[in-house]
């Protein structure tokens, strides 16, 4: 990992997360920019209209080397957050539910002078990566955040894509480009994404990674949109659960403050990419 190239909030992810345990920080700190994205994927334009959707994947033999332990250190601020939103919601839900069933016994003159009460939105930065091709459009339309697919398992949640009620093989391809998804249904006519916007961070081993991975597939894109980030060793010593530390809470906070600011920010912010 070339340190001299971290940014100094990345920097310091390293420094506390140093005696968390030996997971290393060449698979801490991808992890922890696949949650940012969850955060800021939707808020970021590029050229030509540019989202930055993004496929981590981490590889690495069984057991030694800590893929799972370090998307789980590096999503600790996001899952707080996370936490919190849950429980926003399930307020705003109760106080919506009291209005509504307020305002449905109202007459009918007078319903028809007082709005209705809307329905409040939950807010995922997490998002679930089990899922129908139906739920994947109600996920992505009613989320007003970019959001995060994470899978322990990579090879699991790749074949779960290819079931016959899934069927989002093709529909992941698209996503990843950001481009316009469409879908017609009995009940509710013509289901539309408009730029879709979501992130993929994962772990597997070569072995489950190549037994889901179709001849087709090796051809039609999916490869081209992975970032692979590769360990072969362990590159920290192996460091004893009685011996870890905390991470310190501080960290946290700031992370939770800064991811929060993020969410509360209403607008876009266009990159400009120069030539060079």
């Amino acid at each position: 990992l070339p340190k001299n190239k971290l940014t100094k909030s990345l920097s310091e992810l390293v420094e506390v997360t140093q005696d968390t345990s030996d997971a290393p920080d060449e698979f801490i700190i991808p992890s922890f920019l696949a949650y940012w994205n969850s955060v800021v994927g939707n808020k970021l334009i590029g050229p030509n209209e540019l989202r930055t959707n993004i496929n981590i994947i981490l590889f690495a033999k069984s057991t030694n080397i800590r893929k799972s332990t370090s998307i789980k250190i590096a999503g600790l601020a996001f899952y707080k957050v996370q936490k919190e939103l849950d429980e926003e919601f399930e307020l705003l839900l109760r106080d919506y539910q009291q209005s509504h069933s307020a305002w449905s016994g109202l007459l009918l003159r007078q319903r028809a002078q007082a709005p209705e009460p809307i329905a409040p939105l939950r807010r995922n930065i997490i998002l679930s990566s089990d899922f129908s091709d139906a739920g994947f459009f109600v996920m992505m339309q009613n989320n007003p955040v970019s959001g995060i697919i994470v899978t322990g398992e990579y090879a699991d949640y790749h074949k779960k894509l290819h079931r016959d009620i899934t069927g989002m093989s093709d529909a992941m391809l698209l996503a990843y480009d950001n481009e316009r998804m469409s879908r017609i249904t009995r009940l509710y006519g013509e289901e539309i994404i408009d730029n879709p916007t979501f992130s993929i961070l994962g772990a597997t081993t070569f072995g489950n990674f190549r037994k889901v991975f179709s001849g087709g597939e090796k051809e039609n894109g999916t490869l081209q949109r992975i970032l692979a980030v590769v360990l072969l060793k362990s590159t920290k010593e192996r460091r004893y659960f009685l011996n870890r530390s905390k991470i310190d809470e501080s960290f946290i906070r700031n992370i939770s403050e800064q991811i929060n600011n993020w969410l509360d920010y209403d607008d876009e912010i266009e990159i400009v990419v120069s030539d060079n």
